[in-house]
């Protein structure tokens, strides 16, 4: 076969295939991009901050994702520690049935009796950026307050960006223990408990060894 022929064939082949691998990347980034659009979070938080509270009751347990997380009080000695949350109106069965048992006791002025969705323990656990950083263990709690309120940007919720339903939540427990992720992480990370970042002490050290070689030591 003519040497000009079989390049003019082994060029067209370079040129199918490299279109084929291009069609192979712009395939994969589509998948890619898709996939990442599915997984935005329910809330938009700042520094992709995310907090989780799981609820565990005696007939079962229960996850929820928060937007709004308050610590009432958790250091002060003489009083239990207590927080609040506020998300959007879901599927939460036991959460919304533990609220009505608290109502029904509450009304019937007999808050010490005993019932199953009594004395629960809460963990809230806080991400950032997918990294878990915090969690606060709560044991023996019982819901405190509950209300429905519908929310709205004045006039945003009849011509823009509609009205927001939410349930805020007063936790009231007997127990509180603060747990700190990042610290642990990073102890098993470095094998220490030294932070690794720079300290006035750290800078310092660098001037002088600036210092000295300027000095020409």
């Amino acid at each position: 076969m003519n040497k000009k022929i079989m390049l003019s064939v082994n060029i067209m082949i370079a040129v199918v295939a490299i279109a084929s691998i291009a069609l192979v990347t712009s395939f994969s980034d589509v998948q890619t991009t898709i996939a990442d659009e599915g997984d935005e979070p329910l809330y938009k938080m700042a520094d992709g901050t995310q907090v989780v509270i799981t609820f565990e009751f005696r007939e079962g347990s229960e996850q929820y994702i928060v937007p709004i997380f308050n610590q009432v009080s958790n250091f002060a000695a003489t009083k239990n520690p207590t927080f609040n949350f506020e998300k959007t109106v879901g599927d939460t069965p036991l959460l919304h049935k533990a609220a009505d048992m608290f109502r029904y006791w509450n009304m019937a002025k007999d808050t010490s009796a005993q019932h199953m969705y009594k004395e629960f323990t809460a963990d809230v656990d806080i991400f950032q950026n997918g990294k878990h950083v915090r969690n606060l263990h709560y044991v023996e709690c019982d819901i405190v307050d509950f209300e429905t309120s519908t929310l709205s940007d004045k006039e945003e919720g009849y011509f823009g960006k509609g009205f927001a339903v939410v349930e805020n939540v007063e936790v009231e427990c007997h127990g509180y223990t603060p747990n700190s992720i990042d610290y642990e992480q990073m102890k098993s990370a470095n094998g220490s408990g030294k932070a690794k970042t720079l300290s006035s002490l750290d800078l310092r050290e660098q001037a002088n060894v600036w210092n000295s070689h300027l000095r020409g030591q």
